[in-house]
C-alpha cells in the first residue's frame, strides 16, 4: 500500500519514482539519482523522496549527505519506519551501531514483527557486544520469518560467539545449502560456517569453506572490478629508490601543529588489539582506520604527471609546502571524526591504518616529529587470518582473497617495510602479536614509553572499555576479550596449505623472529 506521503504526489512523479527504482533493479546508479532528484526538485519537502535519495546517495559512497538528507526527513515524518530503517542502514556501513540501534528500538516497539529492523538490531547489538540483547533480537527474526536467509545467518554468528557452535553450524549448513541466496549472503555463510567449523578443530572442513567462499567472492562484479595492479604500482613507486636523505630533510624543524603517533602493520597483524591498548589511555584518541595520509598524499603529488610518484614529490618539498601538508592532515581527522585541534589539546591522537605501512617513507618526510608502532605478527598466521577474513574488495583487499595472493602482497608490503625500515629517523617499534597476548604488561609498558605518556593501570583492562565502543575492523569481537594464546601457531591446523607458500615468507619468519616457532 503506497504511504501518505506518496498518495499526495501527482501520477507523473509516481512515474519518475517506478522509473528511478526500475533504474537502481538494473544497478544504473546515475539513471536513479538523476531521476530522484527530478522528483525532488518538483516536490523539495516531500520526506519519502528525500528518504530514498539520501539512501541511495548514503550507499554509493556520499554517506554524510545521504545522512542529512535522511535526518531531514525524518524531522518530517518522525514516525516513519521505512526512513528509520533506511537511516540505520546508513549508520551500520559507517560502523555506527549505536546511532543505528537509536533509530531501530522504536520501529521493534512499534512494529514487532518488523524483519528488517529486527535483524538489523540484532546486527547493531552484537557489534555493541550486548550478546543476550542480540540474540534475543536475531531469535525474534527467526520467529517472524523462520527460513529468511539474513535472520538466520545473524543468528548464526550470535550463536558462534556465545559458544553454541553446534546450533551455529546446523544453522549455517542448511543456509549454504540454499540456491540462489540474494546478494554476498551465500559467501558470507560459507566464511561464518569456516569459522564455527575452526572452532569445533574440523580444519579441513574449514579451509573448503573458506576456499569456496574466496571462489564465490573472486567472482562477483564488484570484486573483478578492482583494480588489481594498483597497490603494487603505490609499491613499485618505492620500491629500490628511497633516499635517506630525503626523508631526513626536515629532521628538527619547529611545527606549530603536532605529530600524531601512527600504528601501522599488514592487515590482521594485531593492529586493532594494539590500538585498544593505546585507547585504553585516558590521554590518547584513536582513528579506528579512517584514512587521513590519502588526502595529504594527494595534496604532495597533485600536479605531478605520475600520481604514484610520492619520493620525486617528497624531493622538491620545501619547509612551507610541508607546513601546508600537515595542515590538511589535521583538517581531514576533523572532516572525519570531528577531532580538531583544540578537541585534541593534551591528548596524544593515535593514526591506525595497517597499510600506511607502506607510506612511513611520506609520514617520516612531512612528520618528522612522529612515532610509529608497527605491528608484527607470524606471517603465516596473518596470511591465514586474512585468507578466512571476509572483507570489502578495494585494491588492497583483493590479494587477500586466496592464502597464495596473501602471501604474495604481504611479501611486498613487508618487503617494502624491510627496506624502509633503515632509512628511517622517526622513531620505530615493533610490537610482535605473540608477544603482547603472552606478556600484556610488558608489552603494554614498552608501546606507551616509545609513544611518550605514563603508565596507566586501564592499559591492561583495555578489553572491557574495549566492549564499550563501536570498533570498525573485523577484530571488534575479539578486542573485547581477556588477552588469549588461542590464535597463535593457528597456521599448524593448515600446515598442507603452507608448503609451497615458503618462498614468499620464508625471509620474513626469520627476519621477525619466528624461525623457531
Amino acid at each position: 500500500m503506497p504511504s501518505g506521503h506518496a498518495r499526495k504526489l501527482p501520477p507523473a512523479t509516481l512515474k519518475k519514482l517506478g522509473e528511478a527504482r526500475s533504474a537502481l533493479a538494473k544497478h544504473d546508479t546515475k539513471a536513479a539519482l538523476d531521476l530522484y532528484k527530478a522528483a525532488l526538485a518538483q516536490h523539495p519537502d516531500n520526506p519519502m523522496i528525500m528518504g530514498e535519495l539520501g539512501h541511495l546517495l548514503g550507499v554509493h559512497g556520499r554517506r554524510d549527505r545521504g545522512l542529512a538528507m535522511l535526518e531531514k526527513a525524518i524531522g518530517l515524518d518522525p514516525e516513519s519506519s521505512d526512513l528509520r530503517c533506511k537511516a540505520a542502514r546508513l549508520h551500520l556501513l559507517g560502523t555506527e551501531p549505536d546511532r543505528a540501534l537509536a533509530h531501530l528500538e522504536p520501529v521493534c516497539e512499534r512494529e514487532p514483527r518488523r524483519l528488517e529492523a529486527l535483524v538489523m538490531a540484532a546486527q547493531c547489538c552484537e557489534r555493541m557486544n550486548r550478546l543476550d540483547d542480540a540474540l534475543a533480537y536475531a531469535e525474534r527474526a527467526v520467529g517472524v520469518r523462520r527460513n529468511d536467509p539474513e535472520a538466520n545467518l545473524v543468528l548464526s554468528q550470535i550463536e558462534t560467539r556465545l559458544k553454541r557452535l553446534d546450533d551455529a553450524r546446523k544453522r549455517l549448513e542448511k543456509l549454504c545449502t540454499k540456491r540462489n541466496l540474494p546478494g554476498d549472503l551465500h559467501h558470507r555463510a560459507l566464511t561464518a560456517l569456516g569459522f564455527a567449523l575452526d572452532k569445533l578443530g574440523e580444519y579441513d572442513e574449514a579451509f573448503e569453506a573458506f576456499g569456496r567462499a574466496a571462489e564465490e567472492i573472486a567472482s562477483t562484479p564488484r570484486f573483478q572490478r578492482v583494480d588489481r595492479q594498483l597497490a603494487f604500482d603505490r609499491l613499485d613507486a618505492y620500491r629500490g629508490r628511497i633516499d635517506t636523505g630525503a626523508l631526513r630533510r626536515f629532521q628538527g624543524l619547529a611545527f606549530d601543529t603536532p605529530a600524531p603517533a601512527f600504528l601501522v602493520g599488514f592487515p590482521r597483524s594485531g593492529t586493532t588489539m594494539t590500538e585498544q591498548v593505546i585507547a585504553a589511555h585516558p590521554r590518547t584518541a584513536t582513528s579506528d582506520e579512517k584514512s587521513f595520509i590519502d588526502k595529504m598524499g594527494r595534496a604532495l603529488v597533485g600536479g605531478q604527471s605520475d600520481p604514484f610518484d610520492v619520493l620525486g614529490a617528497i624531493e622538491k618539498l620545501d619547509d612551507a609546502k610541508v607546513r601546508e601538508l600537515r595542515a590538511i592532515y589535521w583538517q581531514a581527522v576533523e572532516d572525519l571524526v570531528g577531532h580538531s585541534l583544540a578537541d585534541l589539546e593534551g591528548r596524544l591522537f593515535l593514526d591506525k591504518l595497517p597499510l600506511n605501512i607502506i607510506d612511513l617513507p611520506m609520514i617520516n618526510a612531512v612528520f618528522p616529529d612522529a612515532r610509529v608502532i608497527v605491528a608484527l605478527r607470524d606471517p603465516r598466521d596473518v596470511c591465514l587470518s586474512a585468507f578466512m577474513q571476509w572483507f570489502e574488495p578495494n585494491p588492497a583487499m583483493v590479494h587477500l582473497i586466496t592464502l597464495d595472493s596473501a602471501a604474495r602482497f604481504y611479501e611486498a608490503v613487508m618487503g617494502l617495510y624491510l627496506e624502509s625500515r633503515g632509512a628511517l629517523s622517526v622513531p620505530v617499534l615493533e610490537v610482535r602479536y605473540e608477544d603482547t597476548v603472552r606478556d600484556l604488561e610488558t608489552q603494554a609498558r614498552r608501546i606507551i614509553e616509545h609513544i611518550g605518556l605514563e603508565w596507566h593501570d586501564d592499559l591492561l583492562r583495555f578489553h572491557e572499555k574495549a566492549a564499550e565502543r563501536a570498533i570498525r575492523t573485523p577484530s571488534y569481537a575479539a578486542v573485547t576479550e581477556k588477552v588469549h594464546t588461542r590464535a597463535v601457531e593457528r597456521w599448524r591446523n593448515y600446515a598442507s596449505a603452507f608448503e609451497n607458500l615458503h618462498p614468499h615468507l620464508a625471509r620474513f619468519v626469520a627476519a621477525f623472529g619466528y624461525q623457531d616457532a
